[in-house]
């Protein structure tokens, strides 16, 4: 597969593994403290987001009942980390301990996954006990030829027999690692390989919008850009309404793609290099040098973030929060933004300061909230926002 060498891949035996359970900002769980190592914990950056916890080798009988041991999994399978049904973290946190299985696929039993409680759709013992892998995991291994690999969910403490775990390749704001750059050109283009329909059938311009999904999150006046863009010769797309074929084929096969911050660009990160050009309208206002789209992409396609951090301003999200991706974004002047993607060429006519500001109104509707408290507290700060614009906007 390549010259440069290869990270080693510890075997921990007869270790005790578990759900993680999500309690903002960290996860707990995992693999057993006991045995916890490096190549097993959840990548942020240059540090972790899980900690390991004790695990309970024996269940409970209750009163006058005997105990018993957890459940065993016999033979060898390779660790696969946290497993959840959020699109993008699935591909930003799910899959990068997959590569061992490209050179040696018999040498494992199966992957283990693991659940992740308190996320998404995952948030009672009920929700646990009905909670299957998401659909597109299923896809994403048959795109890559790995169909025929066994997936172990683990919802509960299980003791393995004996677990292999690889580090993870890369993972949220993690830079790509030297040894995973080859395995990431083998998935690109077994990948290709199966959506060549798809790439050859892709817009050449290519507009990812969240105008659809402002109640969990995005920019007040994405329905002007919408429109704006489709003028000027984007299809716009729906990722949720699309297989992830096609969504990958998308990606690879268009030449450009404008995107509002979001999950639907993270398909890239099973991607080495690409020549589509990525232009991100954000929806918070991240620091330099902290912007995650900027490394998660950047690292594999030309990108650029479309408006600076002083450009915005944060409304809260539906329960009132102002520090979750959830919020919504205003841009104090959206003439500069237009300015600067019309010079780019990815907009054409002028701006219509009218239509902006009927449009902020309008996904301010759509992006609907908790309480009045918190529509007022959105509303006043959309007008301090817009009062603070330059008269020509």
């Amino acid at each position: 597969m390549t010259q440069i060498p290869k990270p080693n891949i510890p075997v921990l035996r007869d270790v005790a593994v578990t759900r993680y359970e999500q309690r903002s900002p960290k996860f707990y769980g995992g693999i057993e403290e006991e045995q916890s190592i490096p190549e097993g914990r959840v990548i942020l950056g240059k540090g972790y987001r899980d900690i390991p916890q004790p695990i309970d080798r024996e269940i409970s009988g209750g009163f006058l009942r005997r105990s018993t041991s957890i459940p065993t999994l016999k033979g060898r399978w390779l660790f696969g980390g946290p497993l959840w049904s959020h699109f993008g973290h699935f591909f930003t946190d799910c899959i990068h301990r997959l590569w061992p299985l490209v050179e040696s696929p018999k040498a494992y039993k199966g992957v283990v996954f693991l659940a992740v409680m308190g996320l998404e759709n995952i948030r009672t013992d009920a929700h646990l006990l009905a909670a299957k892998p998401p659909p597109y995991l299923d896809e994403l291994l048959k795109l890559l030829d790995l169909e025929n690999i066994n997936v172990e969910y683990i919802k509960h403490p299980t003791i393995i027999e004996r677990l292999a775990v690889p580090p993870a390749g890369t993972g949220l704001q993690a830079p790509v690692g030297d040894f995973y750059r080859p395995y990431l050109r083998h998935y690109q283009d077994r990948i290709a390989e199966k959506v060549d329909v798809h790439i050859r059938r892709a817009p050449e311009r290519l507009y990812l919008g969240r105008s659809h999904l402002l109640r969990k999150g995005g920019i007040l006046g994405s329905s002007y850009w919408e429109k704006a863009l489709i003028a000027n010769g984007f299809y716009s797309a729906t990722p949720e309404a699309m297989r992830l074929p096609l969504q990958l084929g998308h990606l690879l096969g268009a030449k450009t793609v404008v995107m509002d911050e979001g999950s639907a660009a993270h398909p890239t990160q099973v991607f080495d290099r690409v020549d589509t050009e990525f232009f991100m309208l954000p929806r918070r206002p991240h620091k330099i040098g902290m912007n995650p789209f900027e490394n998660m992409i950047g690292t594999r396609a030309p990108f650029t973030n479309l408006v600076e951090r002083e450009n915005m301003v944060k409304l809260p999200d539906r329960y009132g929060g102002m520090s979750t991706p959830a919020g919504l974004a205003v841009y104090r002047d959206p003439r500069k933004v237009f300015d600067d993607m019309a010079a780019r060429g990815l907009l054409a006519g002028s701006f219509d300061a009218q239509a902006y500001v009927r449009a902020e109104d309008a996904d301010m509707s759509a992006a609907d909230c908790n309480t009045p408290m918190i529509a007022q507290k959105r509303r006043a700060l959309l007008v301090e926002a817009r009062a603070q614009r330059p008269q020509n906007t």
